[in-house]
């Protein structure tokens, strides 16, 4: 159902044309019709720092083991989660500035972290297994709060902004972002398969390419606070002028300001938000498990023992932003897909679990005995990273739908459950793949 735009003064449509063509007091015109490339920016540098970790599992597991990416996602997922959820539990409503504020701090920290981990590597010290752990817990805090702030400000600017898409972009961006690492990881796989060890050389690109990413997320807030559409939503006339629809819907609302109404919005979207924790818990349990993945025989094992993990995850990265990607935002919410479709991905994907594991348990040589370039296990990560990533949107659209709403015109409130339960199937993964592990 379309938004009705109220005003004390004069007709909504009227007074947004008008402050949308006035001029800036610095002499720049506005600069709202790219918002959806400045929320994946924005998306992206949220986990840029933590993806960057991740993809250079060849280098941290000589401090954690086999163990790697289950010890540091659950550093990383339990304080993302939390402070995620404090933050969008607060009953005060924060101003644009303030969320700007936060997230420029939270991205000075990322890119301390971004700059340190290669300088330790430069100059070949050692990093203890409980620093690490601790640098890496404290990212997640950061991430936390800095995706909860970019969560608020897209349903803000998804009623002012002339290109719609927001919430979407900022939910591609983050699965988008480990896309830079990865590459920087399948160039370097020619000399890796020279004998020449990579995992410090890879450290020190990596994080470099993603100090620059988060560069650019200051530079997107710093336009975007000039513009005209920043200033219309943190203006006085915001109280004045209210985005509502039948179920008197305030676009700037959060779960903590409006606590029953947040209540109301996740009984109607609540298995939407459970299917994408059982998605997403499907996708990180396997994840965890990639150091764990013996490979089958070949003529250079040593090379698939040290690297099978790093090219499963990169082979994850480009599959997921790829089946993100492959589901575009409609305008209206007639796109969605029905919910007995939905059931039947959610629920289909979690044959890769008893799958994994039995390819874990010695099923390997017998499920594909000839296989030296272990094509069987790198085909089931990408079958199941993409259907992750459509998974991922097709349930975020119908959470939008199912209350009225689109990607291009996103219920703040429906957003920040998605958010939330995304976290939680990441947090949950991470838990169930200890079950193994241990």
């Amino acid at each position: 159902r379309p938004f009705k735009w109220r005003s004390a003064s004069a007709p909504a449509p009227a007074l947004r044309a008008a402050m949308l063509a006035e001029p800036l007091a610095g002499g720049s015109g506005p600069c709202e019709r790219w918002t959806g490339t400045a929320f994946f920016i924005l998306g992206a540098s949220t986990t840029i720092s933590w993806d960057s970790v991740y993809m250079s599992v060849a280098y941290f597991e000589q401090f954690l083991g086999k163990s790697v990416l289950s010890v540091l996602s659950l550093c990383f997922s339990l304080p993302l989660f939390l402070a995620m959820l404090i933050c969008l539990s607060l009953k005060r409503q924060l101003s644009m500035q303030t969320m700007a504020l936060l997230t420029k701090l939270c991205a000075l920290y990322m890119l301390g972290l971004c700059a340190l981990i290669p300088t330790i590597v430069y100059l070949d010290l050692q990093m203890p297994a409980p620093a690490l752990c601790a640098l890496v817990g404290v990212n997640g805090v950061c991430a936390g709060v800095m995706q909860s702030m970019v969560a608020s400000m897209t349903g803000v600017f998804s009623q002012f902004s002339l290109e719609s898409g927001t919430s979407g972009a900022a939910l591609k961006g983050t699965g988008g972002a480990i896309l830079v690492p990865m590459v920087v990881q399948i160039a370097l796989i020619p000399l890796a398969l020279s004998g020449a060890p990579t995992s410090n050389l890879s450290v020190l690109i990596v994080f470099p390419v993603s100090c620059c990413i988060l560069l650019g997320s200051y530079a997107v807030l710093e336009v975007l606070s000039r513009s005209a559409i920043w200033r219309m939503a943190a203006s006085d006339l915001r109280g004045a002028m209210t985005c509502m629809d039948a179920c008197n819907n305030p676009a700037d609302n959060t779960i903590g300001k409006a606590p029953e109404f947040a209540r109301k919005r996740l009984v109607l979207v609540h298995w939407c938000a459970l299917g994408q924790v059982i998605s997403v818990t499907v996708t990180a349990f396997m994840l965890a498990l990639t150091p764990h993945i013996v490979p089958c025989s070949g003529e250079d094992l040593s090379f698939w023992h040290r690297y099978l993990a790093t090219l499963l995850i990169a082979l994850h990265t480009v599959a997921n932003f790829t089946g993100r990607s492959a589901i575009g935002g409609d305008e209206t919410a007639s796109g969605a897909p029905s919910a007995r479709r939905l059931a039947v991905f959610v629920l289909g994907r979690l044959v890769f679990i008893p799958g994994v594991v039995v390819y874990l348990r010695g099923g390997s040589r017998r499920m594909c005995p000839k296989d030296p370039f272990n094509l069987g296990i790198a085909c089931t990560y990408v079958l199941m990273s993409f259907s992750g990533g459509v998974v991922t949107m097709l349930l975020s659209k119908k959470a939008q739908s199912l209350c009225d709403h689109s990607h291009a015109v996103p219920c703040p409130i429906v957003s920040q459950i998605t958010w939330l339960s995304i976290q939680l199937g990441g947090l949950a993964g991470v838990a169930v793949s200890y079950v193994k592990v241990a």
